[in-house]
C-alpha cells in the first residue's frame, strides 16, 4: 500500500464460521491516509469485492504502530473459498494500492434443510425436499436462566458462549428422550446491533451468526424475533427521543442488515418482525421521550418485577410509532409491516434476502381486534403467528376460534408463536387446532431447565416457577414425536 506497511494476517479456525469471519491484519501508515477491507469468493474478480467501512488514519496508524486490524464481517456462504485484502488511498493521491490477499473457507454447510411454504397446501410448511415441517419447540428469551434472571441470549454472545450452549442443549430435548423440539424462538434486542441510531455493530452480527450455527449443529431452527425493547431503562435514550420517520429508518436498517447477515442461514426458520407491536392511537410521547413500552424509558415494565430479589420487570409489548399523527391503527400496522418487509427483501433496488419467512408474533389476549391481525397485514406476511394461551374460563374455545378464523381468512400456515400452561391447560388448545388443521406449529416457553431439574435461581425461575414450566415439557413429551411427525395427539373435546 501507498505510505503504508501494510498484511493481511491468516485466520484462525475461531475466526471462521459458515456465515462470518473476522478479517486480521495489521499494518503501520506512514503517511495519512484512508484503508478498508475487502473480500470476494476467490471465483469472482476484485471488481465484484464487498468493500467495509472506509477509516482514516493519521500518519504512524492504523490504529498506531503494528496494532492489529480487524474487520467483522457476515452475509458468507457456507463451504465457500474467499479472498480478502487490505486497500489504502494516501491523503492528496488518487491512486488505490492494495496488500498481497489472504484466502479463506467458511465452514461447511448445515445438514438443515430450507424451509417454505407448501406449494402443494399453502396452509403448510415444507422443508426443500417436499417434506411436512411442523414447528415445535420454545421460546429462548433468558440465557442461563436457571440461575440468573434479566440476562438475555446477546448479553453472552461476546464472553460466554458456552452458556448459551447449554442452554440450548436444553432447548433441544426439555423431556429426554421425547421432549425434543426442532425450533426456538430467539428474541433479540434493538439496541445492542447497533452504533447508534444510523450504524450498525459488525461484530454483533457476527457474533449472533455464531449462535445461531451452534443452534444448527443442534438441529434447531431459529425463528429469529427482532427489534426487542424489553428493558427501557437499559436502553439507550435516543430511542425514545426518534420521531416516526428517524425510528423507522433505525428499524429498516436493522432487518436489512439482519437479513443479509444470515441469508445463507437454512436454521433461520423465519424472521418475525417484533414481539407483540402495537399501533397507538393517539401520542405517546410525554416530556419529549416516547413511552415504547408502556412505562418511562429510564424505568422497567411490571412483569416479572421482584424487587425482593433485584429482578427488574420486562416489557414484551411496544409500540411502532410515537404518534398516530391522524391514522387508524390499522393503517399504521400495515405501513410499518410493508416497510419492515422492505427492508428485509430490498436493498435499495437490489435483492437482499427473498427467501426466508417473514411473520409478526401478534398478541391474542384481545383476539382479533388487534390492529396486526388485519388483512392489509397480514398480506405482507408468509405465515401467520399469533400468540394463545389456553384460557379456562371457556376451555379455550375463543383462542380455538382465532386460529380458525385466521386460517380461514388468510389461506395462509398459522403458527402459535406462543403458549404454555398460562390460564389453562394447553391440551386441548393443541389438539383441537391440530386436527382441524387451523394451526401449523406451537412455540411454548423455556426457564433454562429440563424437567425435573431444581431451580437454582434466587425468588424462583423466571414469572411462573418450575411446576407450570415441567408441566408444559411433559406435554411436549407426550405430543412432540406424533406433532414433530406430521400427525395430530387424540382431540380433547
Amino acid at each position: 500500500m501507498v505510505g503504508c506497511t501494510a498484511a493481511v494476517d491468516p485466520l484462525a479456525p475461531g475466526d471462521v464460521g459458515r456465515y462470518w469471519a473476522a478479517l486480521r491484519g495489521h499494518g503501520h501508515a506512514q503517511s495519512a491516509q484512508t484503508y478498508w477491507f475487502e473480500w470476494k469468493p476467490q471465483t469472482l474478480d476484485w471488481n465484484w469485492a464487498y468493500q467495509g467501512p472506509h477509516r482514516h488514519a493519521p500518519a504512524g496508524e492504523p490504529p498506531t504502530g503494528d496494532a492489529p486490524l480487524t474487520e467483522w464481517v457476515t452475509g458468507l456462504a457456507p463451504a465457500t473459498a474467499y479472498d480478502y485484502r487490505i486497500c489504502g488511498i494516501a491523503d492528496g493521491e488518487t491512486a488505490t494500492a492494495c496488500t498481497d490477499p489472504g484466502s479463506f473457507t467458511t465452514a461447511a454447510a448445515t445438514t438443515l434443510r430450507w424451509v417454505g411454504i407448501d406449494p402443494a397446501a399453502p396452509s403448510r410448511l415444507a422443508l426443500d425436499d417436499g417434506s411436512r415441517f411442523v414447528p415445535w419447540g420454545n421460546n429462548y428469551t433468558n440465557a442461563n436462566a436457571n440461575h440468573v434472571r434479566n440476562t438475555i441470549p446477546e448479553d453472552l454472545m461476546y464472553s460466554d458462549l458456552g452458556t448459551i450452549l447449554v442452554d440450548l442443549d436444553k432447548l433441544a430435548d426439555v423431556a429426554p428422550p421425547d421432549g425434543r423440539g426442532n425450533v426456538i424462538r430467539l428474541h433479540v434486542q434493538m439496541h445492542r446491533f447497533l452504533v447508534d441510531a444510523t450504524a450498525v455493530d459488525p461484530e454483533a452480527f457476527a457474533r449472533l451468526a455464531r449462535v445461531i450455527e451452534a443452534a444448527e449443529d443442534r438441529g434447531l431452527y431459529v425463528m429469529l424475533c427482532g427489534l426487542g425493547y424489553r428493558f427501557p431503562h437499559d436502553n439507550p435514550l435516543w430511542i425514545a427521543q426518534q420521531d416516526e420517520a428517524a425510528r423507522w429508518a433505525t428499524q429498516a436498517l436493522w432487518w436489512n442488515t439482519m437479513a443479509h447477515a444470515l441469508a445463507h442461514s437454512p436454521g433461520i426458520f423465519a424472521y418475525d418482525l417484533m414481539n407483540e407491536p402495537s399501533a397507538p392511537s393517539g401520542s405517546i410521547v410525554q416530556d419529549g421521550v416516547a413511552w415504547l413500552g408502556g412505562v418511562a424509558p429510564d424505568q422497567f415494565c411490571a412483569f416479572g418485577n421482584d424487587p425482593a430479589t433485584g429482578n427488574h420487570g420486562s416489557c414484551w409489548v411496544q409500540q411502532v410509532t410515537p404518534d398516530a399523527a391522524g391514522r387508524t391503527r390499522i393503517q399504521i400496522a400495515a405501513q410499518w409491516t410493508q416497510r419492515m418487509v422492505g427492508a428485509i427483501r430490498h436493498t435499495s433496488y437490489f435483492p437482499n434476502d427473498t427467501r426466508h419467512l417473514i411473520t409478526i408474533g401478534v398478541a391474542g389476549a384481545f383476539l382479533l381486534n388487534n390492529p396486526f391481525f388485519d388483512a392489509t397485514v397480514n398480506q405482507y406476511l408468509d405465515f401467520i403467528s399469533p400468540h394463545l394461551y389456553p384460557n379456562s374460563a371457556d376451555n379455550s374455545t375463543a383462542k380455538i376460534g382465532v386460529a380458525a378464523a385466521l386460517s380461514a381468512s388468510t389461506g395462509k400456515p398459522v403458527i402459535v408463536g406462543e403458549t404454555f400452561y398460562l390460564g389453562g391447560d394447553p391440551h386441548r388448545l393443541i389438539s383441537q387446532t391440530c386436527s382441524d388443521g387451523t394451526a401449523q406449529g406451537w412455540i411454548g416457553q423455556f426457564d433454562g431447565r429440563i424437567v425435573g431439574e431444581p431451580c437454582l435461581q434466587p425468588g424462583g425461575c423466571l414469572a411462573f416457577g418450575p411446576a407450570l414450566y415441567d408441566a408444559w415439557y411433559q406435554l411436549q413429551a407426550e405430543y412432540g414425536p406424533t406433532i414433530t411427525a406430521g400427525g395430530c395427539p387424540a382431540r380433547i373435546p
